[in-house]
């Protein structure tokens, strides 16, 4: 919970620094046990770390677990009341509230009520008559279905008469329209009807051929396969699902018609079609628009220029949604754009104060404000950090580097206390864990010299000066990339700060007769910076530096955005930069360019103007 006080403080002191890498040895080794549920060998494994370990916290929890798998709660829930770590705290109430639903296990449940995630305080609603919209709520926005306790809240919505088998179907259809199969599997398997999961997933992964086909709808099953093939084959060629839909579509109930129009129409606005928002208001009124579908009609109505569609949809938007800096600054343009000028200014000004990011720094160019205030924190240390922000420091000392930063984004999420986020910020700038140190910063409005660091500025700043690229969007990039870890791998196997994919690397080097290079040097910083500077300017030439494309080309491929630059040439770049179909992408370019503003105030250059930043040329002239 934010505002947690902890009752504990981890100090890693110098006297115990060997201590310390002794532990981080044992610690690695327990925890494969434990992953591995290999209870007796974990439990010999822990007699070797000292029970005053910093770890302490962590082993007992994961001896809880297991013993939880055993049926044994106990221990779990002694974990749950007095571990000093709200991470392992959260944590253990999950695992023991998914354990007392499968149990039936009211009385223990209702224990937890007040600090129960929430599909766990949803489930006892149910029980006494209540929550009957949430659980709808949930239940249509839940796009993985792999939530114990929010299953058991599906299934005593069932039982409560609060969704039924129709529901059911129509879940079915949405996660397997959307291609979303290991989702669909798990519904299916938990709350079976009369259709396979071998069945949709043949048809999702065929919807081309299946809807082009004849096809007897004189099943539910037969029916909610050829509306899974429709909105599955939206993906690819959205022309064929909206020709086939209007052939198949008098067969089809407005409930039905609602659900693949909605489908259509979100797939021919990201594949930027111009009849996108006319099949929108097909689906109308009787769609359930999730937040997706929302957020590709404002998209729609954006390259359509309806201004006041967008300020209808917005306005549809639950309140947390609609808060969001995004449909902040467009709900704001839409009131200019209408004649609401006071109230657009005053929508614009509140989100200039409020938020730093690319739509902050656009509403503060609309407010005449300037564009990036600064604000510094020292970065040698204030403090030491503390409780859960120290915990993670030290497992990411024994190499767990995934459960170090769950642990400290839970901190992060948690925290409200500045000095204590100051702390952790500048501990972990001090140990090189620049992600971490950005993650807590970022909530420090005074920190700016922490939130963007100049790490590893000679070899930045000389390779960028070797391809004449403007040094703020280069650090921009790789603030965005890696955080400046140099380490860092990621899913992709992209590599290093500048996240170079060792296929990329290979043709850069090849290209630009770098003989020295091989694989194993793509993490060392100065391979990976001239390597990723280098492919920076390949894409300079191509895009004429132009900041959003050379962005997108770095983030998706040049492929794709030679094709997004086709579609909406002529555009203004907000509403180009908006129309990304690939969300990462879309993400990517705006904090990219929201850098690149925070970086130039940062190496002391200041501007009045963000829509100058995203036409100025990376490449300087």
């Amino acid at each position: 919970m934010r505002g947690l006080n902890f009752v504990f403080i981890f100090l890693i002191s110098a006297a115990n620094i060997g201590a310390l890498a002794a532990e981080s040895k044992e610690l690695s080794t327990a925890r494969q046990f434990f992953l591995r549920d290999h209870a007796k060998s974990f439990t010999n494994q822990v007699k070797k770390i000292p029970s005053n370990s910093v770890y302490t916290p962590l082993l007992e929890y994961w001896q809880g677990v297991i013993n939880l798998r055993r049926k044994k709660p106990a221990e779990l829930e002694t974990v749950a009341q007095k571990t000093p770590s709200a991470f392992l705290r959260d944590n253990a109430i999950q695992q023991l509230a998914t354990h007392y639903a499968e149990k039936n296990l009211w009385k223990k449940l209702a224990k937890l009520d007040g600090i129960l995630p929430p599909c766990g305080q949803l489930l006892l609603q149910l029980r006494n008559g209540n929550g009957k919209q949430q659980a709808r709520d949930i239940w249509h926005n839940d796009s993985r279905m792999n939530d114990a306790l929010c299953i058991a809240a599906y299934r005593q919505s069932i039982k409560n008469g609060v969704l039924n088998k129709q529901d059911v179907w129509m879940k079915v259809r949405d996660l397997a329209g959307s291609k979303k199969l290991s989702a669909t599997k798990r519904l299916l398997r938990h709350f079976p009807i009369n259709l396979s999961y071998q069945q949709v997933r043949k048809v999702a992964n065929s919807a081309q051929r299946h809807i082009l086909g004849k096809h007897g709808l004189n099943t539910p099953a037969k029916q909610s396969l050829v509306m899974i093939a429709a909105m599955a084959a939206a993906r690819s060629r959205p022309s064929i699902a909206i020709s086939r839909w209007k052939a198949f579509s008098q067969y089809f109930n407005q409930e039905e018609n609602a659900q693949v129009w909605l489908a259509i129409a979100e797939w021919a606005a990201r594949w930027h079609r111009q009849d996108a928002l006319a099949l929108y208001r097909l689906a109308s009124p009787a769609a359930i628009y999730d937040t997706n579908a929302r957020a590709w009609r404002v998209r729609a109505a954006l390259r359509a220029g309806d201004y006041t569609d967008i300020a209808a949809t917005i306005d549809t938007m639950p309140s947390d949604e609609a808060q969001l800096s995004t449909w902040r600054y467009w709900r704001a343009v839409a009131a200019l754009e209408t004649g609401n000028t006071k109230q657009g200014l005053s929508l614009m000004r509140s989100l200039a104060a409020d938020e730093d990011d690319y739509y902050g720094l656009l509403a503060r160019e609309a407010s005449d404000m300037p564009l990036v205030m600064i604000q510094n924190a020292p970065t040698e240390l204030s403090a030491q950090p503390q409780g859960d922000f120290a915990l993670a420091m030290a497992v990411r000392k024994a190499g767990e580097n995934s459960l170090a930063r769950k642990i400290w984004r839970h901190a992060v999420r948690d925290e409200t206390d500045n000095a204590i986020l100051l702390a952790a910020s500048q501990a972990a700038a001090v140990a090189e864990w620049h992600l971490a140190s950005i993650d807590a910063a970022n909530y420090l409005p005074q920190a700016h010299n922490l939130r963007f660091p100049l790490p590893y500025h000679d070899t930045i700043s000389g390779n960028s000066d070797t391809f004449n690229l403007d040094h703020a969007f280069v650090y921009g990039l790789i603030r965005q990339e890696s955080h400046f870890m140099s380490t860092i791998v990621s899913p992709a196997k992209a590599h290093g700060l500048m996240q170079v994919l060792p296929s990329t690397a290979q043709l850069v080097a090849r290209k630009h007769g770098y003989h020295r290079y091989n694989h194993s040097r793509l993490t060392r910083v100065s391979t990976n910076v001239i390597i990723g500077t280098t492919y920076l300017a390949d894409l300079a030439g191509r895009f004429k530096a132009h900041p959003v494309q050379v962005a997108a080309a770095y983030n998706a491929g040049p492929a794709r955005a030679v094709r997004w630059d086709k579609r909406n040439r002529g555009r203004d770049l907000l509403i180009y930069i908006e129309n990304i179909p690939i969300l990462e992408t879309r993400l990517y370019v705006k904090h990219v360019l929201a850098n690149r503003a925070h970086y130039e105030a940062r190496l002391g250059t200041t501007r009045a103007s963000m829509r100058e930043l995203i036409i100025l040329p990376i490449r300087k002239v």
